[in-house]
């Protein structure tokens, strides 16, 4: 019978509060300290659920399953499918930002709305992949540490079982904070894509294509680090290192992007002053 290390199941507790807790936190400070509509989160994260979640995952079916060609040549060349991992998120997620502002959120295009949709959009993310992902991995835990592992026969594909208890049982507990730690830096890192998308909507013509692609290739160059790690073609410290240096520069932009003149808020006219008297209205 595998056995557990004693740390594995309070850092995946851990994990699954601090991937809930933090999304809430920062929604709420972005509508009451930052001024962020409400509905701007929402629609990062509904945004986020169907372009990532949804309509991403039907494009990695095609073309990873479905499509002999493409599945021998990605699954098989490193430096395309890091590219293609890359790419694909990039598309995907910056094109919801995109559609979003230009439609959904036509007259919320202030810089603290781009501050509330990326909460919402990485804060989705956070939940999803960090909080509920890790429920899964923490029943599985319970379940080993207690010695009724056997009971995830009924959970589990047909000869599956050890595969699962292995993956659980043989990861580090430290490797559970360190994907916590990451999806903290992947909410940093969408909220200055989508201060970015925003100004591109803010813009016409080549400036607004310029900054989109830009948003892609920023993106894209973000995910593939880990693809390349995933292949066994980089340490983990370069990935996340990289990751974080990627959101300070992120957080950084977000917050020195509302001086730009594109953010500027129109300020109110002062009120009308009395009209001056002068000789000739005040001759008899």
């Amino acid at each position: 019978m595998k056995t557990l290390d004693p740390l594995t199941i309070p850092f995946i507790a851990l994990a699954i509060l601090v991937c809930v807790a933090a999304p809430v936190v920062a929604a709420i400070l972005a509508c009451r300290k930052g001024g962020a509509k409400f509905r701007t989160v929402l629609a990062g994260a509904g945004a986020f659920v169907v372009f990532a979640y949804i309509l991403e995952q039907i494009a990695h079916v095609v073309l990873l399953q479905l499509i002999p060609a493409t599945k021998a040549f990605l699954t098989g060349t490193p430096w395309a499918f890091a590219l293609y991992g890359g790419l694909m998120a990039g598309i995907f997620e910056e094109t919801a930002r995109l559609l979003v502002f230009l439609f959904v959120l036509k007259r919320f295009r202030a810089w603290k709305d781009g501050i509330g949709y990326g909460v919402g959009h990485g804060g989705a993310e956070a939940l999803l992949i960090g909080g509920l992902g890790n429920v899964n991995n923490l029943i599985i835990a319970v379940l080993i540490a207690t010695g009724a592992s056997d009971s995830l026969a009924a959970m589990v594909p047909a000869g599956a079982l050890d595969a699962v208890i292995d993956a659980i049982a043989g990861t580090a507990p430290s490797m559970f904070l360190v994907a916590m730690l990451e999806r903290l830096l992947a909410m940093g890192i969408q909220v200055g894509l989508s201060v970015l998308v925003l100004l591109a909507v803010k813009h016409r013509g080549w400036p607004r294509v310029g900054l989109f692609a830009g948003a892609i290739l920023f993106h894209a160059a973000i995910d593939i680090p880990a693809v390349f790690y995933q292949l066994g073609r980089l340490p983990l410290w370069a990935v996340e290192g990289a990751v974080a240096v990627l959101c300070a520069g992120s957080l950084a932009f977000a917050f020195l992007a509302r001086r730009f003149p594109a953010f500027k808020e129109p300020t109110a006219p002062p009120p009308d002053a009395p009209p001056l008297l002068t000789d000739a209205s005040t001759a008899p």
